[in-house]
């Protein structure tokens, strides 16, 4: 195993492993991290993306609210451009609460909110919950034309916990996350790029 240590913040005891995650696609590379943090005997899971920035203690800040009862909990971050989604923004956050037909668009900076929609860039669960999860907990959506990813994954597998287990997901919307793209994104790009998914088009 890797080198397992008490950090500054992790209770007295506490044992932290940190796994890299193998396979061709990010639905195998999740399946692959579950698998061995179970083998493991894991009793939290935090996913935490290549493509991520984020502060130092972005680990403790989730561990603490998945302490208090929060089964998951994910943190907000800008999406690298445009969606499918007709009504997303550029570089708008993968965030999203469902009202009736509508999406609702979470934003940075409003405390702890409940989202029906976002990725698994950076969050964190309890372990007990991929135990309840019918297998296989990440799979990949492929383009029959193009055979390209649809990359869906993390988004299915989100709708898959509310839907089958009944789990709210919660979202820390004021924890600082940048997405690497060709430079880090933040969330001041929404605003400050209105028109780059025009500009992209033409």
């Amino acid at each position: 195993k890797a080198l397992v240590r008490t950090q500054r913040g992790v209770n007295a005891g506490d044992e932290v492993e940190w796994i890299r995650g193998n396979g061709w696609c990010s639905a195998t590379r999740h399946n692959n991290v579950v698998n061995e943090a179970l083998g493991w005997g894991a009793d939290y899971i935090c996913f935490f993306d290549p493509d991520q920035v984020a502060s130092h203690d972005i680990f403790l800040r989730l561990l603490a609210w998945a302490r208090q009862g929060m089964p998951v909990v994910g943190a907000l971050y800008p999406n690298r451009g445009m969606t499918s989604h007709p009504s997303q923004r550029p570089f708008e956050a993968m965030g999203y609460r469902q009202e009736g037909a509508t999406m609702v668009p979470l934003r940075p900076h409003t405390g702890l909110q409940r989202a029906t929609h976002m990725g698994t860039g950076c969050m964190i669960l309890e372990a007990q919950v991929f135990r309840g999860l019918t297998r296989p907990w990440f799979t990949e959506s492929i383009d029959p034309t193009t055979f390209r990813r649809r990359g869906s994954m993390d988004v299915y597998f989100v709708r898959r916990l509310q839907h089958e287990l009944g789990i709210p997901i919660i979202v820390d919307t004021d924890l600082e996350i940048q997405h690497l793209h060709w430079f880090p994104i933040d969330h001041s790009y929404t605003e400050r790029f209105p028109d780059w998914g025009k500009a992209m088009a033409e």
